[in-house]
């Protein structure tokens, strides 16, 4: 009966694990108790403690992930997943073995897909990217043919396709997201052929795996995210940077006028051709818009300039707010108000008497 296997040349099979990790605290003098434990005043919390082993066991796998994940060449790989299929990166040889307890094995043979049968001389390395059928059979000295045997094989030489998918309100500025505490980011990647392994994000802690999750900002500041992913044979997608700006400042609104004010009473009154300056500005980001109304139950609208007439009759009001690119508005509106001036003094000519 002929006996056959197919094994795989210069192929890694990618199997991840972490190590375990033991702490052990020594005993010393000053922590033997007899009865009921009392502190001695220089121990460290557990939860501190913990806080630290944690911290420790992040950093360790961050620099093993970089590791891996910013090496040169991978080589050949030859994965199996867990439906059967056979992953190569177009690098990896298949060698076929075969033996039979009787005659003896005279010929192999394979093809690739609906392909010319090839007697097989030595190890196979297909190339050409793609999903494969490989077959293969052997036939004894006696003429004996063993029943084709197959696999699917994909070849895979292309990275997942990264997408950066930012949720909620944001405004992309030459290349740069501005936005609020509270902004996620949904990073995702998809592989057409072999599976993606892993998506990975650098925030300026180091690498980490994502856990398919968003990505959560609640701290104002400046932030440079860089993600990547790789399938399951270590294609590896280029490196995608994101600058984000985080801006939790309200944006603040000055006026003025372009006259002084006087008062009459307890009113403030308005010179003629009285004009209030408009102006804003943010600490973090930058203004989008400037926003008014002339009465306290009237809509917003937006200012298209930067300065505003006094209207020559009853009394002026006016609220002014300005929204800035992250989303932030004014939480308390200036306002501005005053009385227009009285009507300017009119002379009347009266005719003297000896006129004719």
């Amino acid at each position: 009966m002929n006996k056959f296997r197919l094994t795989a040349v210069a192929a890694i099979l990618l199997i991840s694990a972490q190590p375990a990790v033991f702490s052990e605290t020594p005993l010393t003098s000053d922590k033997v108790f007899i009865g009921k434990p009392e502190a001695t005043g220089n121990e460290v919390p557990e939860a501190e403690n913990q806080k630290l082993r944690s911290a420790k066991i992040a950093a360790r796998r961050s620099a093993e992930l970089s590791s891996r994940l910013t090496e040169d060449n991978p080589g050949a790989r030859l994965v199996t997943r867990a439906d059967g299929v056979y992953c190569s990166n177009g690098l990896a040889s298949l060698v076929f073995e075969g033996d039979d307890d009787h005659s003896g094995l005279v010929q192999i043979r394979y093809r690739l897909n609906d392909g010319d049968w090839n007697d097989y001389r030595g190890p196979v390395r297909v190339r050409e990217e793609g999903r494969h059928w490989l077959k293969w059979e052997s036939v004894d000295r006696v003429g004996n043919r063993e029943k084709q045997q197959g696999i699917r094989l994909f070849v895979d030489k292309t990275a997942p396709l990264v997408t950066i998918a930012p949720q909620g309100e944001f405004l992309l500025l030459k290349n740069q997201i501005f936005a609020r505490p509270g902004f996620k980011m949904l990073i995702t990647a998809k592989d057409e052929t072999c599976g993606v392994q892993g998506v990975y994000i650098d925030s300026g802690s180091g690498w980490r795996k994502s856990e398919n999750q968003a990505l959560e900002f609640n701290q104002a500041g400046r932030f440079t995210v860089r993600v990547m992913a790789d399938d399951i044979i270590d294609n590896r997608s280029e490196i995608r940077s994101v600058q984000l700006t985080i801006d939790g400042d309200e944006p603040t609104v000055q006026l003025r006028t372009n006259k002084p004010l006087y008062k009459e009473g307890n009113e403030v009154v308005c010179r003629p051709e009285t004009e209030v300056l408009v102006a804003a500005s943010d600490a973090s980001s930058e203004i989008n818009r400037i926003e008014i109304r002339r009465s306290p139950s009237a809509g917003w609208l937006v200012l298209h300039h930067d300065k505003i007439e006094v209207s020559q009759s009853g009394e002026f009001y006016l609220e002014v707010r300005a929204v800035d690119i992250a989303g932030n508005t004014t939480k308390s509106p200036e306002i501005f108000r005053c009385k227009s001036p009285a009507p300017p003094p009119k002379s009347i000519l009266t005719p003297k008497d000896g006129q004719k």
